[in-house]
């Protein structure tokens, strides 16, 4: 009995010690989320106090996103009369496409607004140049013969800061050998009594006093260049300058190239280096791998050993960064049916472009084929503004073939950016699909002899030698269609330009060989013609600057449309299909033909 007493008592003092441990972490819990609870309550308080602070040192004043259909409050001054300037709103940019002016004399147009009295205050503006030459930012404008004005050229590789003071300009800072090489900018003027500090994509550019004008209002100039394009504007009466914080990120892409019926290449770019990883197959539970062990920015994996004819599906991989699955379809090695869009020239005006885009992509079609000028520079670096970014949604599962145009200047971007079948020249190449063949040719020395920086394609030449034997080959004389894509056209046409070296090199081939069609750009438009047995397409509207016809041509040519363009092509067997829209998507020309 005392045994079992003792026992007893045992678990009650266990029983008691127990709780009175559970009571002491219950204090402990309570004294943790007290502290914790206060610790928030100080962020807090931090942070409302941060964000109070921004919100007073950036405060707006004054802003225009350029959403509506007309520019309100904003006054157009061209210095040259009889050359009128065209400034718009265009899906939410102000823009002014006319190269009207002079740059050499600084002469052009320019649009202003806002508040005489503005004094101190800072102005940020987003802005796209595709073009190279001047374009900028005024302030503490007075009237059309004294203002500041802020400038950039590409063609110069100049950023220059003067001042227009009675009519006459006067440098005030410059900086030379600016590489520029983004097609779109962020400029911060932070002025402040005497004091003007100027900010251009995160660099500081100008720090300096003047005190030629106190107050003023703002605008916007254009000087002799050919795409100027204004995305938002604001005014701070206080502003707080902080650089942005770059996070790791896929940059481009991925996007396809050279999607043949055995292989494939994948390419994207990412902000940081790192190791290239792909994984495919044809379905996504069971991908294989492929992994490059070299880091780099550009990243560029060739898949081989595809089935013909085949979805498979695919994600890249950089670092932590994994892009969502996408798919690709491996060509047939068969005459299996098959479309594919046509359209060129559709650098400089990026807004134009992605309207084509959007009504192509109503479309089904396999890939895309260009007549080359997919961008207005071809040694600026930024070929995302003009070519990448309006395509990207595309471009992600259908590969895209280009010519090399005159505007690419055998860039060395050119060879980077794309990954064409002929390693060994990437400027020209083909490629067999289903039933036809494709022969993609370098002719911008057809336009401009004198050139050396182009390939020569004449007879004699490296290139010419390789077309005949591509033209006699097997794989294109078996094919049911053979097309041959140029960026330069060879031969006279309706926008009233020649280009003898064309007619008396490439013509002769093209009717030797049979050639089905010759595909080509650099006069902006549309037009169709036939000479023999070979059809002659110009299709040349995807965005740049439109042509102006000359005359109506021979009586060959069968359609011309000075218009913003694309075309759809469907072969099926022995019948080819073909329709041409406009800008709106009206079908301006069509035809088709059975062999």
């Amino acid at each position: 009995m005392i045994f079992q007493k003792i026992q007893i008592e045992e678990k009650v003092a266990r029983i008691f010690c127990d709780s009175i441990i559970i009571r002491i972490k219950v204090v402990r819990i309570f004294i943790l989320i007290l502290f914790y609870c206060s610790i928030s309550q100080v962020n807090n308080i931090s942070a409302q106090q941060s964000n109070s602070i921004d919100s007073i040192l950036n405060k707006i004043i004054w802003q225009d996103k350029f959403e509506g259909k007309e520019q309100v409050g904003w006054k157009v001054i061209d210095d040259l009369k009889d050359e009128p300037s065209d400034w718009k709103l265009d899906n939410g940019f102000l823009i002014q496409l006319t190269d009207v002016g002079s740059p050499e004399k600084f002469l052009g147009t320019h649009i202003t607004t806002g508040d005489k009295n503005w004094k101190n205050i800072t102005i940020e503006t987003n802005f796209i140049y595709t073009d190279d030459d001047l374009m900028g930012i005024i302030f503490r404008y007075q009237d059309e013969n004294n203002y500041y004005r802020f400038l950039i050229s590409f063609k110069e590789k100049l950023i220059l800061l003067n001042k227009k003071v009675a009519g006459k300009n006067i440098e005030i800072a410059k900086k030379e050998n600016s590489p520029l090489s983004s097609a779109k900018f962020n400029s911060i003027i932070c002025l402040k009594e005497d004091s003007i500090n100027i900010y251009l994509n995160d660099e500081k550019i100008f720090s300096l006093t003047d005190n030629q004008f106190k107050t003023g209002k703002i605008g916007f100039t254009s000087l002799g260049n050919l795409a100027s394009f204004f995305d938002d504007v604001t005014v701070y009466s206080e502003y707080k300058y902080a650089e942005k914080i770059i996070e790791p990120a896929i940059v481009r892409g991925p996007y396809l190239q050279s999607v043949l019926s055995d292989s494939a290449v994948i390419m994207w770019n990412t902000n940081f280096d790192c190791e290239s990883v792909i994984e495919f197959g044809t379905n996504k539970e069971n991908p294989k791998i492929i992994k490059s062990n070299k880091t780099t920015k550009l990243h560029e994996v060739a898949i081989k050993n595809l089935q013909p004819d085949t979805k498979y599906f695919y994600r890249v991989n950089s670092g932590n960064i994994i892009s969502d699955w996408y798919s690709l379809k491996s060509a047939p090695k068969n005459n299996s049916p098959f479309s594919f869009i046509l359209y060129g020239d559709n650098q400089l005006n990026f807004l134009r472009h992605k309207d084509i885009i959007n009504n192509f992509s109503k479309k089904e079609f396999d890939f895309i084929v260009s007549n080359g000028d997919v961008v207005q520079r071809g040694m600026r670096e930024d070929w995302d503004t003009e070519f990448f970014e309006p395509l990207k949604n595309v471009l992600r599962e259908k590969p895209f073939y280009s010519a090399i145009g005159n505007h690419e200047l055998n860039s060395p971007y050119f060879y980077q950016n794309f990954s064409y079948p002929n390693a060994e020249h990437e400027n020209y190449y083909s490629f067999s699909y289903s039933n036809c063949f494709f022969i993609f040719i370098d002719n911008p020395r057809n336009a401009y002899p004198k050139r050396e920086v182009y390939e020569d394609f004449k007879e004699g030449s490296k290139q010419y030698d390789w077309l005949k034997n591509q033209l006699a080959s097997e794989d294109a004389q078996k094919a049911e269609w053979l097309f041959v894509l140029s960026h330069v056209p060879s031969h006279p046409f309706a926008f009233g330009n020649v280009f003898p070296d064309g007619e008396k090199y490439l013509l002769p081939l093209f009717d030797q060989y049979q050639v089905d069609i010759n595909f080509s750009g650099h006069s902006h438009g549309y037009e169709r013609s036939k000479i023999k047995d070979s059809y002659y397409i110009i299709s040349a509207g995807g965005g740049g600057a439109l042509s102006k016809k000359k005359d109506p041509g021979p009586k060959m040519y069968g359609k011309f449309l000075r218009d913003y363009n694309y075309c759809h092509l469907s072969i099926e067997g022995n019948t080819l299909s073909f329709r041409a829209y406009d800008i709106t998507d009206k079908i301006i020309d069509e035809f088709s033909i059975t062999k």
